[in-house]
């Protein structure tokens, strides 16, 4: 779910894009959605889920520790998952794929979501709680 999350999360940008830019040349934004699409169906659906999987045992191993009073030990767990999530091959890939909308979307929504997050920023329990 949280996977499926992230996906959304970067396709945001273009909503805003439908909803704020005028569009010069529509068949260009058309070609390349089209482009994007196509990156996008050659993603690892296997490794994607993975993912999803090892999410949904992540969020039962979180809560188990949370309840626990093992608060930094779930914390070190998840933020062990968060490098597992941000060096996964389709998550990097599904980041490429919305390369081909360069100048149309803003492209880095990935590694900034990705990137703006600190060991200080999170505390997953009080997050499940």
């Amino acid at each position: 779910m949280k996977i499926k999350l992230a996906g959304l999360l970067l396709l945001c940008p273009l909503l805003s894009f439908a909803q704020a830019q005028t569009v010069q040349d529509p068949d260009a934004m058309m070609k390349k959605l089209q482009e994007m699409q196509t990156c996008m169906g050659a993603i690892d659906q296997t490794e994607l889920k993975q993912l999803e999987q090892q999410s949904k045992q992540l969020q039962a191993d979180i809560s188990k520790l949370c309840n626990s009073g093992k608060a930094d030990a779930a914390q070190n767990k998840a933020l062990g998952f968060a490098k597992t999530v941000k060096n996964s091959k389709a998550l990097k890939q599904l980041s490429n794929c919305t390369e081909v909308m360069a100048g149309i979307i803003p492209v880095d929504a990935y590694s900034k979501m990705i990137d703006s997050y600190s060991d200080e920023d999170l505390n997953v329990c009080s997050q499940i709680r």
